[in-house]
């Protein structure tokens, strides 16, 4: 199996929150080095279609069609970021940043 990358902010990594789910790593990237616990937003294949989510699909590097979910954010340890999935683009973590300020109520 091939090293999991350095963690940096629009990553997908399966992590152990409530169950294993996949989840989005949202924190600044300088985070990653001095933090045990960051903050992440889950994903879901439950596609419940709203200005807090963002549709990710298999040109995302997903296995399956799922929705990142800005109004379900957690705070994850980064020991229980389990196994590397993929790294979203720019132009999809623009559409993230447009939810978190959407959901948070910063737009």
């Amino acid at each position: 199996m091939a090293e999991a990358p350095a963690r940096r902010r629009g990553q997908v990594w399966w992590a152990r929150v409530d169950k294993r789910r996949p989840v989005l790593l949202l924190s600044r990237n300088e985070a990653y080095a001095v933090r045990r616990r960051v903050t992440a937003a889950e994903l879901t294949t439950t596609v419940r279609i709203n200005p807090a989510t963002v549709e990710l699909n298999r040109r995302d590097g997903m296995p399956d069609p799922c929705i990142v979910t800005c109004d379900a954010l957690v705070t994850v340890n980064q020991d229980d970021l389990v196994e590397y999935l993929t790294t979203l683009s720019p132009a999809r973590m623009e559409m993230v940043d447009r939810s978190l300020l959407f959901a948070l109520g910063l737009d």
